[in-house]
């Protein structure tokens, strides 16, 4: 008769010690190891990304919202790539990228920074009322010019609000010295059995005139139940993808389904998403970097005919979007598009 084992129990084939059985999708965030960059972050340290001044400032990697209150100029960000073994998150747990955020060289301003996480609220759910654990691995630049780095988890009582512009209370925060290399720290806290939603935030105040590296790196940044910190989750690249596939579609440089002209200078295309998006799309949500696009007609190509304005019809697994164009061709016939980094946005 075999013997029966202990259940939740395995052993680990590197120190042949017996440990708990770690459950998968612990990690209530999506992206915490900065991998997937959908927007294209700048990951040329040397020439980081501008945060946008207006809302919602922009994402340094999928689902890490970074502004300056008031939107305020002087941000700036980028991911970082190429971690190896000597690198405390790599050799704990296999993370090669993390976010770059930080003040722009030279500017004055002394805006806090914020880098934001938002949670929709079906997702915060099971987190109602019991003891949570964030953990993160962080470092900070040369020249960080405050002398922490604030941890702040927050619950609110909205449905699927941002951080940046909901109504929040802090229920755990921690202000971590700074460090120039990487450390991993931990913040617990209990969740309210009012709230309807869990975001967490970390932010510095910088002070006087910025130099190079005024910034922090985090990555590994993982929310679990419980009052210990487990090793962070790495999921397979696939499954993180299309997890942020629900909040951003981003494609660059290919066809984007077919359609007709609907009049002589308007089109309609339908093109497939990946994942089922969050919400329904607006057309504040289209960003494309290219105001021209190659149109397909018939059997005839017209090169970067000029697109005039975008609107996004309905949305569901398949967008339906509306192209106003600068040329006049014969309505009904068949047609399709091609853009560059065209981005819409389903984030909170």
């Amino acid at each position: 008769m075999a013997a029966s084992g202990q259940k939740g129990m395995y052993v680990n084939m590197n120190s042949g010690a017996v440990q708990a059985y770690l459950p998968p999708f612990r990690n209530a965030l999506i992206n915490g190891d900065m991998r997937i960059n959908q927007r294209v972050t700048s990951s040329n340290l040397a020439s980081l990304t501008a945060v946008a001044t207006t809302t919602p400032g922009s994402f340094v990697t999928d689902r890490w919202n970074v502004y300056r209150p008031g939107f305020a100029a002087g941000a700036s960000i980028g991911q970082g790539i190429g971690m190896t073994y000597s690198d405390i998150p790599f050799a704990e747990a296999g993370i090669t990228t993390y976010g770059r955020i930080g003040r722009t060289a030279t500017t004055s301003a002394t805006t806090a920074i914020h880098c934001d996480y938002n949670m929709e609220s079906q997702d915060s759910y099971r987190l109602v009322g019991k003891q949570v654990t964030l953990s993160f691995y962080y470092r900070n630049g040369v020249n960080f010019s405050d002398n922490f780095l604030t941890a702040t988890l927050y619950s609110g009582t909205g449905t699927d609000q941002p951080l940046r512009s909901g109504t929040f209370t802090s229920f755990a925060t921690t202000a971590f010295a700074k460090s120039s290399s990487w450390v991993r720290a931990t913040v617990t806290g209990t969740v309210p059995t009012s709230a309807a939603q869990v975001c967490l935030r970390f932010s510095y105040t910088p002070v006087g005139t910025a130099g190079n590296a005024d910034n922090f790196d985090i990555t590994g940044v993982q929310l679990e139940l419980g009052s210990v910190a487990t090793l962070f989750e790495v999921r397979p690249f696939p499954v993180e993808l299309q997890a942020c596939q629900r909040y951003c579609f981003a494609s660059t440089g290919v066809i984007h389904g077919a359609g007709h002209l609907r009049l002589t200078n308007i089109a309609d295309w339908a093109f497939y998403l990946p994942a089922i998006p969050r919400r329904a799309g607006t057309t504040t949500d289209l960003r494309y970097t290219k105001a021209e696009a190659a149109l397909g007609i018939y059997d005839v190509n017209i090169a970067n005919n000029t697109i005039t304005s975008l609107s996004i019809v309905t949305t569901g697994h398949c967008v339906f979007v509306r192209y106003n164009l600068s040329s006049n061709f014969t309505a009904g016939y068949g047609a399709f598009g091609n853009f560059e980094n065209l981005i819409i946005n389903f984030e909170i």
